[in-house]
């Protein structure tokens, strides 16, 4: 560091990226109640892998990924942000800027249909503090303003009562089981409502 030079916080660097207000109106970047959200990127690497090898998160996405599993990850989902214009959000406490974890919108293909899935997965050090709860409501509100979204897929191992919970929560209703990854899931869908 240079000398008299102050190297702005993690969180300064965040609020730069702003302009005015922030909301959900730009979904590349905005925020919640509680939390800064902004599109998922590559140099988003080390936060992801450190979430998907916590051991506690690792359980409920079905086991850890090494190194290129997770930038595979980052690829597909920076893919179809271009493809689609949505995709996952990563996200950070708006007090402390301490990443919380990652969310959002992504098409899936299960039993060989396209659908279009609500995923969130949050550091296992804010369970049960409704970040989930939260980054699911917002992945919602996204999802209206797109015409082509008429219903959202979520889903699980039936074990994970966790996540089952933030689903029933959302609104999203029991459909039936599949195998997914060669895990049995069980998949929720919510029909998207507009005013």
């Amino acid at each position: 560091m240079l000398l008299g030079y102050n190297e702005p916080s993690a969180k300064e660097r965040l609020y730069e990226s702003f302009n005015g207000d922030m909301n959900t109106e730009n979904i590349n970047l905005f925020q919640t109640d509680r939390m800064i959200a902004r599109q998922i990127q590559t140099t988003d690497f080390d936060d992801i892998f450190k979430l998907h090898n916590d051991p506690l998160v690792a359980r409920t996405l079905g086991g850890t990924k090494t190194e290129s599993e997770v930038k595979q990850c980052l690829v597909n989902y920076i893919n179809q942000w271009q493809k689609h214009g949505y995709c996952y959000w990563i996200f950070f406490d708006k007090k402390t800027s301490e990443f919380i974890g990652r969310g959002g919108l992504r098409h899936v293909s299960i039993n060989n249909r396209d659908e279009v899935e609500i995923g969130f997965s949050v550091k296992s050090k804010f369970w049960g503090k409704g970040f989930a709860t939260e980054i699911g409501k917002t992945a919602i509100e996204v999802a209206r303003s797109f015409s082509n979204i008429n219903n959202l897929v979520c889903f699980t191992t039936p074990d994970n009562k966790a996540s089952l919970a933030v689903m029933k929560k959302l609104g999203f209703v029991y459909e039936h089981d599949f195998e997914y990854v060669g895990i049995t899931h069980v998949l929720y869908r919510l029909k998207i409502t507009r005013d």
